[in-house]
C-alpha cells in the first residue's frame, strides 16, 4: 500500500517524505508544484485538486 500526500512538495510534505520513505513506505506526492528535490522511492504527480 502506498501513502498518498497532497501538497507534498512543501516545507511539510517534503519532510514527510523523506521521513516516509526512510521507513520503508511507497508515498505518492500530488502538488500543483513541481519538486525542487525528488526522493527515491517517491512517486510525483503534478496538478491541481481543483481541477
Amino acid at each position: 500500500m502506498a501513502t498518498l500526500l497532497i501538497g507534498g512538495n512543501g516545507l511539510v510534505g517534503t519532510a514527510l517524505v523523506r521521513y516516509l520513505t526512510e521507513q520503508g513506505e511507497a508515498v505518492i506526492s500530488f502538488s500543483a508544484h513541481s519538486p525542487s528535490e525528488e526522493v527515491n522511492g517517491c512517486t510525483y504527480i503534478q496538478g491541481d485538486v481543483t481541477e
